[in-house]
């Protein structure tokens, strides 16, 4: 792929656009609205509201004791995502990106495409400490506490597309790193071609003029090439690549072809360590029904390849040091008997295990907290076999009930605290999930992208089934 790169745009000039009904104040050639300044980065209009101080930073909390505050989106603009950073949240909109101030529930700052046909792509750096906005051959990148533009980065997009670039291996963008843009491509030969390109505005970020690296691919004859995944650490891009055609989700059977995970260093693009399936790793793909798409989730130190779920998978890996911190996590869930993960943490996993069926009324088995090792380090008893809804913190897990979706609650449950929940919380948004017809699709919904603790608050994002999702309620801990 081909990279054109525009020069920095530290302060752009403005363009201002017609807007009278909106427009509250006309200075020095700007339009600005009650959402902030219109301008044109690049070729794309955007609305961009600045914050004049970054929100405090703030604990995550341990465990959740009260509601505090109910958020709207900006312009009504559908909620995507909620991405926690050192201040407390950034929320990707389908149009664009919000900084969220988790102490007050008040939006911090907001970048948003006006053009209708524009959709965005919204990522974080490994580091938490940039925020990139892709959308139609320009990447934005913003300071996440405030806003504050700290670069353009312009890229050859898809001529025979518009709208986001995403900001995925094998997307039009390619992964945001600290460093620049990494993208991968098969080339003829059936190697992969890992390329950075540092950013057009940030000459001394370590990386220098960029590097490509050839990764060999389908040495064992078999064909053809293909890039499964990729994903980032704070020094490193790896790659999830084989050969050979994968069999269908719904054959119990193994991957045909071979599968191997490699990491490049960031700096470099020299190869740090490799894995290969059926070596030095396994996937149970009688298991896969990639929920989470079957990509890596980098949780603290650890990566789970998402297999069963958002954040559910029983392949996890370090990715610095490339050692398979399991392989091996339960998911075992059958009439007669269950022991499976319903999350995995940074430092272990949550697993719902019970005998039976579950009877109504009566204790069926319990959620525990264990290491990956699978000693349990906390435990709570339960008569319901759900694995939806749930948020793990330290203290405590909370579980999400909305058998009424018009008012659903947050139950809090000690550790060790047994079955009666320590405190009952309205959610004060609704949680609509009746059309939902699978466990993947309502942890898609309802799970670690849209129910999450970050600093300063727990929040829930709402779910209206059809409809827009636009707001979020805050809780405190």
């Amino acid at each position: 792929m081909s990279h054109t790169a525009s020069p920095v745009r530290a302060t752009p000039r403005p363009r201002c656009v017609a807007a009278a009904a909106a427009v509250l104040t006309l200075s020095a050639g700007c339009a600005w609205l009650s959402g902030g300044e219109v301008r044109e980065v690049a070729d794309l209009e955007v609305l961009h509201l600045v914050a004049e101080q970054p929100p405090a930073e703030l604990p995550v909390p341990t465990t959740v004791t009260g509601h505090a505050w109910v958020w709207k989106s900006p312009g009504g603009s559908g909620i995507q995502e909620i991405l926690p950073v050192p201040t407390g949240a950034v929320v990707r909109l389908a149009d664009g990106a919000a900084g969220l101030d988790t102490a007050t529930g008040e939006t911090a700052w907001s970048f948003r495409l006006l053009d209708p046909r524009d959709r965005a792509d919204v990522a974080l750096t490994p580091d938490r400490q940039r925020v990139a906005v892709a959308a139609d051959g320009a990447v934005v990148v913003l300071d996440p506490a405030t806003g504050a533009e700290i670069g353009v980065h312009e890229y050859e997009p898809d001529p025979q597309t518009r709208g986001p670039g995403q900001l995925e291996i094998r997307g039009p963008a390619g992964l945001a790193a600290d460093e620049g843009l990494v993208t991968a491509q098969i080339q003829e030969s059936g190697a992969v071609d890992v390329t950075l390109t540092p950013w057009a505005f940030d000459d001394g970020n370590g990386a220098g003029g960029g590097w490509s690296t050839e990764v060999p691919a389908c040495n064992e004859g078999i064909s053809p090439s293909r890039i499964e995944d990729g994903f980032l650490t704070s020094g490193a891009v790896v790659l999830l690549h084989g050969c050979g055609e994968p069999k269908d989700a719904d054959d119990p059977a193994e991957d045909d072809g071979v599968s191997d995970l490699v990491a490049l260093d960031l700096g470099s693009g020299e190869e740090l360590w490799r894995l290969a399936a059926g070596e030095d790793f396994t996937v149970e793909h009688e298991k896969n029904t990639l929920g989470g798409g079957g990509h890596f989730a980098v949780l603290g130190d650890v990566a789970v390849r998402q297999n069963l779920a958002l954040h559910r998978g029983t392949l996890v890996v370090d990715p610095v040091t490339g050692e398979v911190v399991s392989d091996e996590i339960p998911y075992l869930m059958s009439s007669t008997g269950s022991d499976f993960v319903v999350r995995v943490l940074s430092d272990g996993y949550v697993a719902l295990t019970g005998e039976g069926m579950p009877r109504q009324g009566e204790l069926w088995g319990q959620y525990e907290l264990r290491d990956f090792s699978g000693r349990v380090r906390g435990a709570v008893p339960t008569e319901f076999a759900r694995a939806d809804g749930l948020l793990p913190l330290e203290d405590a897990l909370v579980r999400l009930d909305w058998a009424d979706p018009e008012d659903p609650h947050l139950f809090v449950l000690d550790w060790d605290g047994g079955a009666e929940p320590v405190a009952q919380i309205p959610a004060e948004v609704k949680v609509e999930t009746r059309e939902l017809t699978s466990l993947v699709a309502a942890e898609e919904v309802v799970g670690p992208a849209t129910f999450v603790a970050v600093p300063g608050a727990v929040l829930l994002r709402e779910y209206r089934h059809g409809q827009p999702q636009t707001r979020i309620s805050g809780f405190t801990g």
